[in-house]
């Protein structure tokens, strides 16, 4: 893949517009974007987005690069199948290479097998084997139409193991993708509707299974495989992303036939966790999409427990967060089969939020509670607002509260207060620090965005930079302006040439330089700092080279230059 044709993709590409499908709340800071770091948790936004340059850069986790390694980090794609998304994004026929690496065609053929498995289910719910499991579709309501549409399946009993390896595929392979057993090497879902589990790209990566007879378990998933980690997986998001977008929320739900009566039913905003406990990964995924959740999981107290335990996680990574409840222990699918669409987008609209939830929970036919369980109901309480990472909507929350409980707010607000108090006194994981000189900074900066005045600097030599990275990225620039002098974003030239330095030259970069800058004078004035420092450090090492002779005997030669250094440091 050539450099022109990579730089015709990254020029049709606004990095912008692909950042915020990605990261919702980006807000305009000067001439460039900031917002919380999609790839670190963090509370206060250091997240840089610079439309100018086409790059971002996180001055919390120094995490940076182009719309190429953008992608490739938030959906964990090797570089040609990033490109190949973007390209496809911005319109751009795609050059078919023999290029790709052994990792990037071996995860070409795991997605070919799982479609193989995919189609060879879905012809088996289609055959006449498959009448039992059409009238269990029909007896839950799901219509044909519904089933087309996420692609439902059938296993029989070990019918895609010795079809698959009859087409060619190899044993080793169905097993690692979780298709057939490692112990007998038979089929790993026997018996079972099938529902295709997609990732939100949609790409089938794995399935899950239903037992249609007696078989334990009633639901059970693919293990983990290379393609498949349930705890970055939603069910149906990449059928629900568009709704999500446009209705503003997701619902979170429980199970796939829930999901699926949702979305025949015209709720397509509607996702799941995959048979495990819904993870702060789900929720930054979730994040890309939207900033507000409805959680609506099971009536009974397993199902009160998960609903909490996701809110909070949801509330921790900066979603607004509402729980939900159906009337008469109903499941989702039940309700809406029951009562209809209307009525279920009601008991969503009418959700309540994580803290008057919880309220009703531990006040529920409550007559009075006893000074004990009032102090214990508000630790807890705290410890969910202390989640809320919005001061404006945390105060809220501490009003209900001390409402509900007839407790003062300052005393909820002070508990808040000493818990923040202690989690800053925690330990903090350790930053790499930057001890740059101010003036090396500057000068790397500006030459950076003024390339031009990089031959003002000829007369610098290794010994006047502290940082070594900066002195490899003013040689990097040197060569590259003497290439091409005709380029002015000399960093799009540098990533071509050296990804690592040109990660470094990142961090510098995205640092904005003041309004009106004049950068001539500014380079010259950073150029007369490094000067001066290191004519000052000369000077102390003569100092101590002369301490080491007896008076008189000091060479002529090292006090001249000792008498040269003191006026050139006094002019």
């Amino acid at each position: 893949m050539n450099n022109a044709f990579i730089e015709k993709i990254k020029d049709s590409i606004d990095i912008l517009e692909l950042i915020k499908e990605y990261v919702p709340a980006v807000r305009r800071s000067g001439r460039t974007y900031k917002a919380c770091c999609p790839f670190h948790q963090e509370k206060t936004p250091s997240f840089s987005i610079s439309p100018e340059k086409g790059f971002f850069y996180c001055f919390g986790c120094q995490t940076g690069g182009d719309v190429f390694d953008f992608l490739m980090k938030m959906e964990n794609l090797s570089f040609n199948e990033a490109a190949r998304r973007l390209a496809q994004r911005a319109g751009i026929p795609w050059q078919e290479e023999d290029s790709l690496s052994e990792q990037e065609k071996s995860r070409i053929a795991d997605y070919k097998l799982m479609n193989s498995a995919k189609d060879f289910y879905r012809r088996q719910l289609l055959s006449d084997k498959g009448i039992n499991a059409r009238n269990y579709l029909k007896e839950r309501n799901i219509t044909q139409e519904t089933a087309d549409k996420f692609e439902l399946g059938l296993s029989l009993f070990d019918g895609l193991t010795k079809a698959a390896t009859k087409n060619g595929y190899h044993l080793q392979d169905l097993k690692r993708l979780g298709l057939s057993a490692y112990s007998s090497g038979t089929d790993y879902f026997k018996n079972r509707l099938m529902f295709p589990i997609f990732n939100h790209r949609g790409d089938c990566v794995a399935f899950g299974g239903r037992t249609l007879g007696d078989g334990q378990p009633k639901y059970l998933n693919s293990p983990e495989t290379p393609l498949f980690s349930k705890s970055k997986v939603l069910y149906a998001l990449n059928f629900a992303g568009p709704s999500i977008r446009k209705e503003g929320k997701v619902i979170l739900l429980e199970g796939y036939m829930d999901v699926i009566a949702c979305h025949q039913a015209g709720a397509c905003n509607c996702v799941a966790p995959l048979g495990t406990s819904f993870t702060p990964e789900h929720a930054k995924l979730l994040k890309r999409y939207t900033d507000t959740a409805v959680v609506l999981f099971d009536p009974d107290q397993a199902g009160t427990k998960a609903s909490l335990r996701a809110a909070l996680i949801l509330v921790e990574n900066g979603i607004y967060v509402k729980v939900a409840a159906l009337s008469e222990g109903l499941d989702p699918d039940e309700y809406i089969n029951k009562y209809g669409l209307d009525n279920f987008k009601k008991v969503v609209d009418q959700a309540k939020d994580i803290i008057n939830f919880r309220l009703d929970c531990v006040l529920k036919g409550a007559q009075s509670i006893s000074p004990k369980d009032r102090a214990d109901i508000t630790a807890e309480l705290t410890e969910i607002i202390q989640k809320q990472p919005d001061k404006i909507i945390r105060n809220e929350w501490v009003l209900i509260a001390a409402n509900r409980l007839g407790v003062a707010p300052d005393i909820i607000a002070q508990k808040i207060k000493k818990t923040d108090a202690d989690d800053k006194a925690k330990p903090a994981a350790a930053k790499e620090a930057d001890n740059t000189p101010q003036s090396e900074s500057d000068l790397i900066r500006v030459l950076l965005k003024f390339p031009r005045y990089v031959e003002l600097c000829a007369d610098l030599k290794e010994e006047h930079f502290e940082n070594k990275d900066i002195w490899l990225i003013l040689k990097e620039v040197e060569t590259l302006r003497l290439q091409r002098p005709d380029v002015e974003n000399i960093l799009s030239l540098m990533v071509q040439r050296d990804e690592g330095l040109s990660k470094k030259a990142l961090k510098y970069a995205m640092q904005p330089l003041p309004e009106g800058i004049r950068p001539q004078r500014e380079v010259e004035a950073c150029l007369n700092t490094l000067n001066k420092t290191a004519l000052s450090k000369r000077y102390k090492r003569i100092q101590q080279q002369l301490a080491g002779y007896e008076p008189g005997a000091a060479p002529l030669d090292l006090l001249k230059e000792q008498m040269e250094i003191q006026k050139k440091l006094k002019s």
